[in-house]
């Protein structure tokens, strides 16, 4: 039998790792040197082939690679070990890996979508294939290459009002608050290339926020999201023991027989 206990707040990381097989190393060791152990870790830009396996301990991972001759991209969402989830099947063709997270049932499960756009020109029907039918506690993490002063940006491209435009037709808000999340280390130039939107229902409950002091051998900062909500884990197997010899047997209404050598 499986116990359900609540995790009353849920802490998200999101990076842009520019491979984990490069920077995978480094990023478990910051990974556990944090004050608080994540509960989801969504990364782009694994890099990852479906050959090549990656581990953090102590959690589970479902991943979206790049077929074997196409290099860069690809997503992969860890979660730790015993939270309640279910993947969502995504589309083939996008760089994406969907969950849903049980919460409680009045309050409904929190669909995550990590996504990642390599530089291509994004589309209203591209982003509603993803999301699917709307839902009521929705967060997104990624880099989809969309610039949008909502977010920080100096500019906005043609991207960022895409992402714009569906932040109006699903009501999601942006969390980001102007925090640059990606250094340009040949220029010396900062940007906000990463952001977190959630649905009107969760946004009172989110904190956000950018570790700038290292990029772990990335391009790209650690984003943190807390969510102050419900969502359920599952502690492990409990098992009912009887101790037989100690059983009252004759009260219980059962014939005792004496045992015998034959």
């Amino acid at each position: 039998m499986r116990v359900s206990t609540l995790l009353m707040v849920i802490h998200i990381l999101q990076w842009n790792a520019r491979s984990l097989i490069a920077n995978g190393q480094e990023f478990n060791k910051y990974v556990y040197e944090l004050k608080t152990l994540p509960d989801v870790i969504c990364v782009q830009e694994s890099w990852l082939k479906p050959h090549l396996d990656f581990v953090i301990p102590g959690f589970s991972s479902i991943r979206y690679d790049r077929v074997s001759n196409q290099n860069g991209g690809g997503c992969v969402t860890f979660l730790k070990d015993g939270l309640a989830y279910r993947v969502v099947p995504s589309p083939e063709d996008k760089e994406c890996v969907i969950v849903e997270m049980c919460s409680p049932r009045k309050e409904g499960n929190i669909k995550l979508i990590n996504f990642y756009n390599p530089c291509k020109n994004l589309n209203i029907e591209t982003l509603q294939t993803i999301a699917g039918t709307a839902h009521r506690r929705e967060v997104w993490c990624g880099d989809c290459n969309a610039h949008n002063s909502l977010w920080g940006s100096s500019q906005t491209d043609s991207n960022g009002d895409v992402v714009e435009e569906m932040l109006e037709e699903r009501s999601l808000f942006c969390l980001n608050d102007g925090q640059k999340t990606r250094i340009d280390v040949n220029r010396g130039t900062q940007s906000c290339l990463d952001f977190t939107l959630v649905t009107d229902s969760l946004v009172k409950s989110c904190e956000w926020y950018v570790k700038s002091d290292s990029t772990i051998g990335s391009d790209h900062y650690p984003v943190f999201t807390i969510i102050n909500t419900n969502v359920c884990r599952q502690e492990g197997s409990v098992f009912t023991r009887w101790c037989f010899g100690k059983a009252d047997w004759e009260t219980l209404g059962f014939t005792v027989r004496s045992q015998h050598n034959y």
